[in-house]
């Protein structure tokens, strides 16, 4: 459900909160990420006509962006992919710009208030996903202790004493098995006895 929010605030950001000023350029206010990739798919051909392959890398960087974002946005209940892709995303909105321009370091985009929250989203979205599974991981722990046999009394076993047993079926089915009908010892994983092929 907290993911599903985080994509749902993601997806708002990508289509409503600034992002850069990219397309406008610096002195004007930054256009929002869906913006900038809408531009970019209409000035393709006029892009591609004028054959200066580091603008049309650039187009190409944003698309992909804009792509991976929007993918991450409407993936929001399954955390660790929106999270993954959202910060695949920034990362190609972030730098590479600075791959395909050359001179993109001495002037930089501008970047508004949408691409913080889409990187602050993004990388929620990882944590959630941490807590999630360390939440699935102490859950089927807490199954375990119940699948137990309970103690006197009717309770669960503590930690302490699960580790115990834990311990001690480890040592035992590391130790070989012993054949009850003329004693030989064979492998922990043998069926039938190596000597006189009874069943163990």
């Amino acid at each position: 459900m907290l993911g599903a929010l985080i994509g749902l605030v993601m997806l708002v950001s990508v289509l409503l909160l600034p992002f850069s000023d990219i397309i406008a350029g610096h002195g004007f206010p930054p256009n929002t990420l869906w913006d900038i990739f809408v531009s970019f798919i209409n000035s393709m051909g006029s892009l591609q006509a004028s054959h200066v392959s580091a603008f049309i890398d650039l187009a190409f960087v944003y698309q992909v962006a804009a792509i991976l974002l929007v993918v991450g946005c409407l993936v929001g209940v399954y955390p660790a992919g929106s999270g993954a892709l959202g910060v695949i995303g920034l990362s190609f909105a972030t730098f590479g710009p600075y791959e395909v321009v050359s001179d993109y370091a001495a002037s930089p985009a501008y970047y508004g208030m949408g691409f913080y929250i889409l990187w602050g989203a993004s990388i929620f979205q990882l944590v959630v996903a941490y807590w999630t599974w360390q939440g699935e991981r102490s859950e089927k722990r807490q199954k375990e202790f119940a699948a137990m046999a309970p103690l006197k009394g009717g309770t669960a076993p503590t930690k302490s004493q699960v580790k115990v047993v834990q311990r001690t079926t480890k040592a035992t089915s590391a130790m070989p098995k012993v054949c009850p009908t003329c004693g030989s010892a064979d492998p922990t994983n043998a069926v039938v006895c190596r000597k006189c092929a009874s069943p163990l």
